[in-house]
């Protein structure tokens, strides 16, 4: 770590520990960090920067299934909660208000009556299933409010069912239940699993199949197939007694004989692959990308899929048509992090949230249809840091390798 870079992180350090400072005059850290040969910071300074460092963002969790509207997650307080923005730049109603911060939430995918939630009670960990009725904003509890963890939430192709995972059975393990969301005794357990590292990808076209994950570590996850009719939970996509693999991002294709997946098999990077479910064979997608595949989202009528990849430390946005697996990127986006992609039904556009150097985390539409392009949703404010302290400078080069890099040094504008 260079000086500068070092200066910086002990300003930075100071700041954060403002709030606690006894002395008025300047900041000060608690008594058990040991600062050497390190100047007072005058408490005036910490307070002026406070609100560069105390900015907020913003980002996409659901469209509503029949209108142009959305919910985003963002904080006033202490901690994320849920807002419902009707237009775009419109103005953001809050519409959750606990101590706690508020996981992700998924609308009814039918007519977005209410959504499903997630959230902990004081911070114990132990998450808990909620549903929001959209009439009169009355919230009921899903799962038991036991000692166990839930999440996971997945609607099925028919629209009136959930998957999820939870561990009520042992407290340990991450079972597959199923539910009707407007019948929360209706909560049924599916299959008994091994282990806290399961989640479901997707449900199949005709509701009779599950793509699920077993996570073992960063570098090594499984794919099975969960047949809902017999129970039998079969092993599907690479496997190798050679190599860890990384396996994940799944989803069926409309076809039902195939899915898309993210996966390192015999490669340094992550690529989109497709999988034959009856041939046990597999199409690598993105082989000429030499950057790692960071995830999808496929359109709900399977006719298009985006995805993103990190290339350099910025992501680049690619449209693959899944008829001829043909992909191109999507040139207009602007430059920086773009994550949280989201199809909005029945449309080609999509949300999603962008952050850069300059401004934070906030939600943006883009429509594939250019004739639409000019009712883009910016959907909450945005704090921009025009005379922030520090910015990050881009510096472009070429690595030993011939690939480009990118690197990233914090200087004083």
């Amino acid at each position: 770590m260079n000086f500068k870079t070092t200066w910086v992180a002990v300003i930075f350090m100071y700041i954060s520990l403002a709030g606690n400072a006894q002395n008025k005059g300047s900041v000060k850290p608690g008594e058990n960090l040991i600062v050497k040969n390190i100047p007072e910071i005058s408490s005036s300074i910490a307070e002026e920067v406070k609100r560069y460092t105390e900015s907020r963002s913003a980002g996409p969790v659901d469209w509503h299934p029949k209108k142009r509207e959305i919910l985003m997650a963002t904080r006033f307080g202490n901690t994320n909660q849920l807002h419902y923005i009707k237009n775009p730049g419109g103005a953001r109603t809050q519409i959750t208000f606990f101590d706690e911060p508020v996981g992700g939430a998924v609308f009814e995918p039918l007519n977005g009556d209410y959504f499903i939630f997630s959230r902990d009670a004081g911070g114990n960990e132990f998450s808990h299933l909620f549903r929001y009725d959209m009439s009169d904003g009355k919230i009921s509890m899903l799962t038991d409010g036991g000692r166990n963890q839930n999440g996971n939430i997945k609607f099925n192709t028919a629209k009136n069912l959930v998957c999820f995972t939870s561990t009520r059975r042992n407290g340990t393990d991450r079972d597959i239940y199923t539910m009707d969301p407007k019948d929360p005794a209706s909560a049924k357990l599916i299959h008994e699993v091994k282990g806290g590292g399961w989640s479901v990808q997707d449900w199949s076209a005709d509701d009779k199949k599950l793509i699920v994950r077993e996570g073992l570590s960063v570098n090594d996850s499984k794919l099975y197939i969960l047949d809902l009719t017999t129970g039998a939970l079969v092993l599907t996509g690479p496997v190798s007694k050679e190599e860890l693999i990384a396996n994940g991002n799944a989803k069926f294709a409309k076809d039902g004989n195939h899915f898309y997946f993210v996966t390192d098999f015999q490669s340094e990077f992550s690529r989109l692959a497709r999988w034959d479910i009856k041939t046990n064979e597999i199409k690598f997608i993105t082989t000429d990308l030499k950057w790692d595949v960071d995830g999808f989202e496929l359109k709900e009528d399977g006719s298009k899929l985006i995805f993103t990849v990190n290339e350099a430390g910025l992501t680049k946005v690619y449209l693959l048509e899944t008829e001829g697996l043909t992909y191109k990127p999507i040139s207009e986006l602007p430059t920086g992090i773009i994550s949280s992609i989201n199809w909005r039904p029945g449309s080609d556009e999509f949300m999603y949230a962008f952050s850069s150097a300059r401004n934070n985390s906030d939600v943006y539409t883009f429509d594939l249809k250019p004739v639409n392009r000019n009712v883009g949703l910016k959907a909450s404010w945005v704090v921009l840091l025009q005379q922030i302290l520090l910015s990050l400078l881009l510096l472009n080069g070429k690595a030993l390798t011939g690939l480009r890099f990118q690197d990233f040094i914090i200087n004083r504008l």
